[in-house]
């Protein structure tokens, strides 16, 4: 059985903390240090997460060129449209994705956010049907063969 590449990183301490510069860093080079990566999970609810944080926790997804399962749970923070855009901003480069969870209530995100977020993932929808339509027509072809 082959072993998947995962890594699940969790600052869910429910104390209302804020994620310090170190614990970012610590992350970040974490995920550069882990390209294989197929399934990710970010924990991080109830820690008021601002916006800059969100946006360095999400920024080297695209870098994980296997990521196809991300979660992320992001539940009652400090999140506005900003944080928002940065989400969809790093969704629109992750090329393999397939399997996505978003946590984001009780958040400050309005309609802008919901609408880049929802921007974002109909693309991923869209890439996705594109790639089954071209596997089908690579199946019929050598069906026919």
């Amino acid at each position: 059985m082959a072993q998947q590449n995962r890594i699940f990183f969790n600052l869910d301490d429910h104390s209302q903390c804020i994620m310090t510069d170190k614990q970012l860093a610590d992350f970040q080079v974490q995920l550069e240090q882990c390209t294989e990566i197929q399934s990710l999970k970010i924990r991080n609810e109830y820690n008021n997460l601002q916006d800059w944080q969100l946006q360095k926790l999400v920024q080297n997804l695209p870098n994980l060129k296997n990521l196809n399962t991300l979660k992320l749970l992001l539940t009652e923070n400090q999140i506005t449209d900003e944080g928002a855009n940065s989400i969809s901003f790093s969704l629109k480069q992750c090329q393999q994705l397939t399997d996505i969870e978003l946590y984001l209530d009780a958040n400050q995100i309005r309609y802008e956010g919901v609408l880049s977020i929802a921007t974002a993932l109909r693309n991923l929808k869209m890439r996705l049907m594109m790639k089954e339509k071209k596997q089908l027509v690579q199946l019929s072809k050598t069906s026919v063969a």
